[in-house]
């Protein structure tokens, strides 16, 4: 293992301050401490920054205009410690033991040797319809072709191109798994959990959400059209 971390959490954030404090305050209640945060940052206008100062984790800057996602999660990689990197959403919170139970884990034999770990979520909305909703489909994607492994060696990750600039308003989380895939690493679905805050998300936003994807899909669907495999059993089955 690393001398310094088994696990680095990257976030990317931009204008983040209603919920980064969450997470990193989950990050801090863990029994394991050989972790480390790295808080990529787009150009925050709010108390993004000044929050983050406060729980002494590192800060990294990524310029340009927004949507830099997968940029900012290349860059936090980059300059990442741990054994396994682990790319979480500013609006996620860490279950309790959820680290100390990680590396137990791949201190067991048959984990030992995975490569990307895919990791539930539970949604948690001010909608009660929405909640139940983003949660009955939540159940059935883990480890699935709509899933996305976020949990990964550190190594295995480096052997792939990274998430693709171009993806950061569209499925770059998507096209990282069949890199991943490709390259014949081993997968397996985490047993502990991510709380994922969605309290404002409305039926309205949620939809506008996705229709900024459509670029980025498209982008997407070109990029992998032309792979006869992966297009017709990941990509058709994706969408």
């Amino acid at each position: 293992m690393n001398k310094d971390y088994i696990i680095s959490i990257i976030v990317p954030t931009l204008n983040s301050d209603r919920h980064i404090a969450t997470l990193l305050d989950s990050v801090r209640e863990q029994k394991f401490k050989r972790c480390e945060v790295i808080v990529v940052d787009n150009g925050s206008k709010d108390k993004t920054l000044k929050i983050a100062k406060k729980y002494k984790v590192k800060i990294v800057n990524s310029l340009g205009n927004p949507p830099q996602v997968a940029r900012q999660r290349n860059l936090g990689a980059k300059v990442a410690r741990g054994d396994y990197l682990y790319f979480m959403d500013h609006d996620m919170e860490l279950s309790k033991d959820f680290l100390k139970h990680f590396s137990e884990k791949i201190l067991i034999p048959k984990y030992s040797d995975i490569d990307a770990w895919y990791v539930p979520e539970t949604i948690i909305s001010n909608s009660k319809f929405l909640s139940t909703v983003r949660n009955f489909e939540a159940q059935f994607i883990d480890g699935t072709v709509v899933s996305a492994a976020r949990l990964i060696k550190r190594e295995s990750f480096y052997l792939t191109s990274g998430y693709d600039h171009k993806l950061s308003s569209g499925p770059a989380d998507w096209d990282l798994d069949i890199q991943l895939r490709l390259k014949d690493f081993k997968f397996a679905v985490f047993d502990k959990r991510v709380y994922h805050h969605e309290e404002n998300l409305t039926i309205k936003s949620y939809i506008f959400k996705k229709t900024t994807y459509i670029k980025g899909e498209e982008i997407y669907k070109k990029k992998w059209r032309n792979n006869k495999y992966v297009y017709n059993n990941i990509v058709v089955k994706q969408y």
